[in-house]
């Protein structure tokens, strides 16, 4: 219990829950990269909490043909594959980021099409069937939901499974809307169980939540980096940039945090959504859905 009555674990949730002020975000920048990229060091950053989800779905991916629909640079499909699906096909509209993903992951059982999810029969050959399909981060990003899956479920071979994971919108925009260019409309679990049923006999909700480790973690470096921005614009230190910039002398960049967007092992954990592990929200809402 803290000093003033309320308990730890709830000062926890008010830092990462209750809306920072505009000014903060402005400062801040606090959001994860819309795509995960080696070439920019985004796939690091984010790697335990994605792998986390691929550890997930492959044991529903073993020995079958699998599509990642959303595949982006190709981390999900390549590692599907290493990990026992028989195939694995990435489907993603950037064509940058197919590009990628050609030239890191592609293999003998590795391949990627450029495609809009939106209309996936005509990317997918008529007579391709899959074992399992997979996708991650992408469900917030369409326009026309609906119509993806349901292609997913005609894809499907008759006891496949589909494995999606989308933001959880009580998390996602406790801080206002996200400023990413091609996300529109996070779920919640309700309205994400309505869409699935409507193509999916049996729908199974995971969620998956900030560990207190993880919780501690950020909030800490959260705390570390609010310190060093006060330092740096302190009417001291502004004074001694401005100098330096007249005397011709190099000045430092004002701190960054990337803290928010970073994952570590430990950081998460994934459970039903009817069993939380904790009580503040999952970030991360999962299904596994199967024709029933």
């Amino acid at each position: 219990m803290r000093a003033d009555g309320r308990n730890f674990s709830s000062g926890i949730r008010d830092r990462f829950v209750v809306p920072l002020r505009p000014s903060d975000k402005e400062v801040l920048g606090m959001k994860a990269p819309e795509r995960l990229s080696l070439l920019d060091g985004s796939l690091v950053g984010g790697y335990s909490e994605t792998v986390q989800r691929l550890k997930f779905a492959a044991p529903y991916c073993r020995g079958r043909n699998v599509l990642d629909a959303g595949c982006g640079t190709g981390l999900g499909a390549h590692y599907l594959a290493r990990n026992g699906a028989s195939t694995a096909i990435g489907v993603d509209f950037s064509a940058e980021a197919i590009d990628e993903a050609q030239r890191e992951f592609a293999g003998e059982t590795v391949g990627f099409r450029v495609g809009d999810l939106q209309k996936l029969d005509a990317v997918i050959d008529s007579s391709e069937r899959f074992g399992a399909i997979v996708s991650f981060e992408v469900l917030a990003h369409l326009r026309d939901p609906d119509a993806f899956v349901g292609a997913t479920r005609r894809l499907l071979e008759p006891d496949g499974v589909f494995i999606l994971s989308t933001p959880n919108r009580e998390a996602v925009m406790a801080n206002g809307p996200p400023d990413y260019p091609f996300f529109f409309d996070p779920y919640d679990p309700r309205r994400l169980e309505d869409l699935l049923t409507r193509h999916y006999g049996i729908v199974q909700a995971w969620g998956q939540w900030l560990t207190p480790a993880g919780q501690l973690r950020k909030q800490r470096e959260f705390d570390t980096f609010q310190y060093l921005s006060e330092s740096y614009h302190m009417p001291s230190a502004r004074l001694v940039r401005g100098v330096r910039k007249v005397m011709g002398r190099r000045t430092l960049p004002p701190p960054e945090f990337h803290g928010a967007a970073d994952s570590y092992p430990g950081d998460y954990e994934l459970a039903p959504l009817a069993q939380p592990p904790s009580h503040w929200p999952p970030t991360v809402l999962m299904a596994v859905c199967r024709t029933g």
